[in-house]
């Protein structure tokens, strides 16, 4: 976010309790603000403010607890809890939740570490809060909330690490449980932030552990997109930015191995300067946002060129300054997501101002829609900004904005079960935790907002008051991102900042979506507890089949990010799911000259093949897979499709899920164009396991 002048502002020292510890320096025009308020506030962009955080969490470092146990039995569960501050200004007792069967009471509980040893005590009060912060609603069904407290508070100055044994009677209820833990100074303001520690799933079953077999029909896996992350780890020019959305030009909003394709990146706050030797900035400046346009499906340093805006005397500036009739001089610019129809590329702004009332020192005022055109050397023209009415503020303190993730549904963007509208997503802030909300509006009416409609939970609305909330503990900056399979998957920040990339799945793009799963933790502060992370989101248009490209920020709330050049940029993971449809298309806008079935690549193959299939004008298909007898034994395609390229992937399963055996298969495309001939296509494809 924006930087103000120093001297703005008063300053003062609040210490306040998070995690384990939240240690607070800041510089505020105005005291007073809620904690809970402040760290929704602060997630607001995750951005650059004027303010300085010491953050100390716990984390858990062990939790150990049975696969399965009997009805009516006493179980032991192990939790090590590791402290990331000292506390030396006033004593905290800790806290200790778990999340189990309805049914399930608890016995005992015991803690030990350097500082001292004792016992836990349950405390209903604290069991309440849980509930309300951590609905059990989340999670699954049956479930209940069971919160202890350490019976003595302590200070220390040393970073010590504590050993919690918990006992606990099982009940009567059979079935697979996943069981959560949190962990935090039982101190007012904490909990359903995203500085109490949280583990989540851990799998029990009752009456065994086979309870839990075939439970979970995804299978999530995650790692480390290292070329990704050092796309943007750069030493000159553009150093490092918050906030990053990928805008496929092509509107096609799948994965495709096309080297000529186009993607534009959009970041807001970023330095432009340079880096020295030991890894500093030098010569830097903070500019509002920024550019990035990638030539190609891969991360590539010589295919990716930066841009930003420079005043007349050649410093540099933002390449978007609100000018629009609700705008004023000061006004800045944090792009929010966007897509391009046709030759037009159209963002969604959130436009922030300076503010005297506010205990930010600046203020959300508005969303502009932001329109322009770019062409193959990265010249931006024809740019125009419109103010919208896509900021509400209510009555009960709560903000909706939209424009925050954009899901194209389109016959363009190759995304399956297209209805032909853009969801337009956004987050809804001031409540418990930070919930979503969706708009949809037809592509042709991007720029009529009377043509927005709003999900109010069963039908859609034109007011956006009555947005009904889909889903909640995200972050500011999310995703929503359709599958092949038929479900829907958000990608976000748990909680707004912590170490927890999670996601939901949906069955619509208005949900139901479910419990969230965390799929990765972010390591980053592990080595300066400064530092914190957020605004996790997908980037599906640069994601192979059967993955997910995801980002999330990375910043520090002690200015280490304006010394430091390896704190203020993006990180990359990639997440693998168990997709069984097996299948994801997306067209080209250039027309072929023919029809035709291209060879599948890579053939032979072991796990998943690429077929690639031209139209020369709109046409029904159907694209089949046989085996060496004939049988049918897949069908990838079936529609009515325009003129262009097409590209299918097929996992080597049968109609059913089920994996085919090593051999031999034929993938035939019958075309009947629009003067009824029919055309018949085939390829041989080799399956070697």
């Amino acid at each position: 976010m924006p930087m103000f002048p120093t001297a703005m502002y008063l300053k003062q020292r609040i210490v306040l309790h998070s995690g384990c510890l939240f240690r607070v320096i800041m510089r505020f025009r105005t005291t007073g603000q809620n904690i809970s308020n402040l760290i929704q506030s602060v997630g607001l962009t995750g951005g650059m403010l004027l303010l300085t955080l010491i953050l100390a969490r716990c984390k858990f470092t062990s939790v150990q607890q049975p696969a399965g146990a009997k009805t009516g039995d006493t179980i032991a569960v192990y939790l090590t809890v590791k402290e990331d501050y000292a506390e030396t200004t006033n004593a905290h007792k800790g806290l200790i939740g778990v999340l189990v069967p309805e049914d399930w009471t608890f016995i005992s509980g015991t803690y030990s570490s350097s500082v001292g040893s004792g016992n836990l005590e349950y405390s209903s009060n604290w069991t309440d809060s849980a509930e309300i912060y951590y609905p059990v609603g989340e999670y699954g069904d049956n479930l209940k909330w069971i919160v202890v407290l350490s019976d003595s508070g302590y200070m220390y100055s040393d970073l010590p690490s504590a050993d919690v044994t918990l006992l606990l009677n099982t009940g009567t209820l059979e079935g697979c449980f996943k069981m959560a833990y949190i962990a935090t100074k039982a101190t007012t303001g904490l909990l359903g932030t995203g500085w109490t520690a949280f583990s989540y799933p851990h799998a029990i079953g009752i009456p065994d552990s086979t309870a839990c077999e075939g439970s979970d029909t995804t299978t999530l896996k995650t790692e480390r997109a290292p070329d990704w992350d050092d796309l943007f780890n750069r030493t000159s020019g553009w150093t490092g930015a918050d906030g990053i959305y990928s805008i496929p030009l092509s509107g096609c909003d799948i994965f495709r191995d096309d080297s000529l394709q186009k993607t534009l990146f959009l970041f807001s706050d970023t330095f432009i300067g340079s880096v020295n030797s030991e890894g500093k900035r030098v010569n830097s400046k903070l500019v509002n946002n920024t550019l990035a346009l990638l030539t190609g499906y891969e991360p590539s340093d010589e295919k990716t060129e930066f841009t930003w805006g420079e005043t007349a005397s050649g410093t540099p500036t933002a390449v978007f300054i609100p000018d629009t009739p609700e705008s004023a001089s000061g006004d800045w610019y944090w792009l929010m997501d966007g897509i391009a129809i046709g030759d037009t590329v159209y963002i969604y702004g959130m436009r922030l101002s300076p503010s005297s009332t506010s205990s930010l020192g600046w203020e959300i005022s508005g969303v502009a829609l932001i329109s322009f055109a770019v062409d193959d050397d990265f010249n931006i023209f024809d740019v125009k900004q419109v103010d919208t009415p896509f900021l509400y503020n209510a009555s009960d303190g709560t903000q909706t904005i939209i424009g925050q993730a954009i899901m194209p549904m389109t016959e363009e963007s190759g995304n399956p079960n297209a209805d032909g509208f853009l969801y337009v997503y956004g987050p809804r802030s001031g409540s418990v935790s930070r919930e979503m909300v969706v708009s949809r509006v037809l592509p042709q009416n991007i720029t009529d907002f009377s043509q927005y409609r709003y999900w109010n939970g069963n039908d859609w609305v034109a007011d956006i008051a009555e947005c009904e909330a889909l889903t909640n503990s995200i972050s500011m900056e999310f995703s929503v991102t359709p599958l092949a399979d038929g479900r829907y998957i958000c990608v976000f920040q748990l909680n707004t900042v912590s170490r927890s990339v999670a996601v939901r799945f949906g069955d619509s793009p208005t949900g139901p979506f479910g419990y969230y799963q965390l799929i990765w933790d972010c390591t980053e502060s592990d080595s300066n507890p400064n530092i914190i992370m957020y605004n996790a989101k997908a980037h599906p248009h640069l994601s192979n089949h059967g993955e997910l490209l995801i980002s999330y920020n990375v910043n520090s709330f002690n200015y280490d990010s304006f010394t430091y050049v390896d704190i203020y940029r993006p990180r990359f993971i990639t997440l693998t799911y168990d997709d069984q449809s097996g299948v994801i298309y997306c067209h080209s806008k250039v027309v072929p000259e023919q029809y035709t079935l291209l060879q599948n690549y890579p053939n032979p193959f072991n796990a998943t093949t690429r077929l690639t299939y031209q139209l020369s004008q709109t046409s029904d298909i159907t694209l089949n897979i046989y085996d060496l007898t004939g049988r049918l034994v897949r069908t990838l395609v079936q529609n009515r499709a325009a003129a262009g390229t097409y590209q299918v992937f097929w996992n080597g399963v049968d109609s059913i899920g089920r994996p085919l055996p090593s051999g031999i298969y034929f993938a035939r495309i019958q075309i009947q164009t629009t003067n009824r001939q029919m055309l018949t296509e085939t390829c041989k494809l080799m399956l070697l396991k």
